[in-house]
């Protein structure tokens, strides 16, 4: 961009010194002819009124009197300016008087009659050679080259080259503030008095889902239209207090896009004043704050998981309690009991029972203290891939693996552990009925500070469950890890709901993080953050 800066201002220069260079010599050229045709019309004039008084005084005889007319010319100052050529013509433009002077070509021609009582009666003619004008023009015009050049190296070299400055350091500022507003992570948009667009960076593109070109011109209000976002309805008078009123603004509540996902953005906006401090429009702020949003509802979460963990605790303590006492009691009843007796059988039934009751008071006892785990370093692909083509073992479903041979160690307890893989396997099955396939991939992540996992910085594992099957929806997706929800059948050991619930319980306990990405007909994805030794 220097380089056409520089382009332009060379070609400003260069015109300035070619009006020099060019204007030098025709203006010396239009002033001096200018002069010569005036010789010429005033010796014209001269002439014109002596001839026609001599005329007057001798009519019908005047033509034959040269010699008077020469005299009469010479006596009364009448005579031919150097380089002038005079000829006296009657009225059938005959010559009756010729004073010859050299006038080459090129030459001024200047023609003027005279009359006596109202008639035509002949015409002096007057002609100049300006010649030695044009010798002088060339001149001219060697000055105005000289003169155009000097001027152009000066030009060039101070108020140019300053002009050349100004322009760079203007273009550097652009440059730079097109940067800022390319790195800023939030949209920017600027808008005049009407609420149209004047300008918006590359983030309001993906914001308002319009190239920069299409956005320029449009209104605020048909950008943020009720169809598409919440509390639009709010805005108008919200953009109008800033560029009418002068206030610097924090929209009170998150605009929410009504279309696709859920998405929350902030809005903030602050008057553009000119020099005199008059407004001429508004500068707007367009922050996405979705993954706040889905932070807060984590936390939530987490807050709603750690209360009932403690009321499953103290529930799921005391029931284990009743039922081992009723087990053991049970099970001394079923010993006495003959072999053959019909309601053994029962008894061992109801026992069988007892034992899935306890199971799921282990499961409760994960959302409690009593839960914690027994960590020890484990080979983390190693348990996967065992638990994995265990469960899946004699199924449609095809796994594909994917470990790094140097994946990092991570201290993790093994039954709890093995739970967290037998539950997303067993989830990702139900989901794909029909066969399908599961990928897991396992790989080493450096987390930094401030991260969105919100976890502290160093060194993880990342272990990803994707499966093909039918997605889940984005209602369901925001309550997916809550303690007994389920899309399945309630009051069944499936839908309990209570095993992801319980794999975010226990990887929480291990200091790690899980998430899902999924989209409806595009199965669903599971990460499983652990940190590493």
């Amino acid at each position: 961009m220097s380089d056409r800066i520089s382009a332009i201002t060379t070609l400003i220069a260069a015109i300035i010194s070619g009006v020099i260079a060019l204007g030098t010599p025709l203006v010396y050229f239009a002033t001096a002819y200018q002069h010569e045709k005036a010789v010429v019309s005033t010796a014209a004039e001269i002439t014109t009124r002596m001839v026609s008084n001599f005329a007057a005084q001798y009519p019908g005889l005047w033509p034959f009197m040269e010699y008077r007319i020469e005299e009469v010319l010479y006596r009364s100052g009448g005579d031919v300016p150097e380089g002038v050529s005079k000829q006296i013509l009657d009225k059938d433009n005959n010559v009756v008087l010729d004073i010859p002077h050299e006038a080459p070509f090129p030459a001024i021609t200047l023609e003027k009659r005279f009359w006596i009582s109202g008639q035509p009666v002949g015409a002096v003619v007057l002609k100049r050679s300006y010649r030695g004008l044009l010798k002088k023009t060339a001149v001219a015009v060697l000055v105005g080259l000289l003169a155009g050049l000097m001027s152009f190296l000066a030009l060039r070299r101070l108020p140019i080259s300053a002009l050349n400055k100004a322009l760079a350091d203007l273009y550097e500022e652009k440059e730079k503030t097109s940067a800022i507003l390319k790195g800023i992570g939030d949209a920017v948009i600027t808008i005049d008095r009407d609420l149209c667009v004047l300008t918006a960076n590359m983030r309001a593109e993906i914001v308002l889902g319009a190239a920069q070109e299409v956005l320029a011109g449009k209104s605020m209000e048909s950008l943020f239209s009720a169809d598409a976002f919440e509390h639009a309805e709010l805005l108008p008078s919200f953009f109008r207090r800033v560029t009418a009123q002068g206030e610097i603004l924090v929209f009170p509540n998150d605009i929410i896009r009504k279309q696709g996902g859920r998405e929350f953005f902030s809005l903030s906006g602050a008057p553009i004043r000119d020099k005199r401090g008059v407004i001429t429009g508004g500068v707007f702020v367009i922050r996405d704050v979705t993954q706040h949003h889905q932070f807060q509802e984590e936390q939530l979460k987490l807050q709603q998981m750690e209360s009932l963990g403690v009321l499953a605790g103290g529930i799921a303590h005391d029931f284990n309690n009743l039922l081992s006492l009723i087990l053991g009691n049970a099970e001394l009843v079923a010993v006495d009991m003959a072999p053959d007796d019909p309601n053994k059988k029962m008894l061992l039934n109801a026992c069988e029972s007892i034992e899935h009751a306890r199971s799921l008071t282990g499961r409760l006892l994960t959302f409690s203290s009593g839960g914690a785990p027994l960590q020890e370093e484990i080979n983390i692909s190693q348990l996967i891939k065992q638990r994995a083509d265990s469960l899946l073992a004699g199924s449609n479903i095809r796994v594909h693996y994917n470990m790094l041979p140097s994946i990092f160690p991570v201290s993790a307890d093994v039954v709890q552990m093995g739970q967290v893989v037998q539950n997303i396997v067993l989830n990702a099955k139900e989901a794909m009925p029909d066969g399908g396939d599961l990928k897991i991939s396992a790989e080493n992540v450096i987390l930094e500070e401030n991260n969105l996992l919100t976890l502290p910085p160093g060194a993880y594992v990342r272990i990803s469950f994707s499966d093909t099957g039918p997605g889940i929806s984005l209602e369901n997706r925001s309550r997916i890890f809550e303690p007994y929800f389920s899309t399945k059948t309630r009051g069944t050991q499936k839908g309990m709901g209570l095993g992801l619930a319980t794999c975010l319980s226990i990887i929480k306990k291990h200091g790690g993080a899980l998430s899902v990405e999924s989209n409806p007909e595009k199965g669903a994805v599971f990460h499983v953050i652990l940190p590493a030794i």
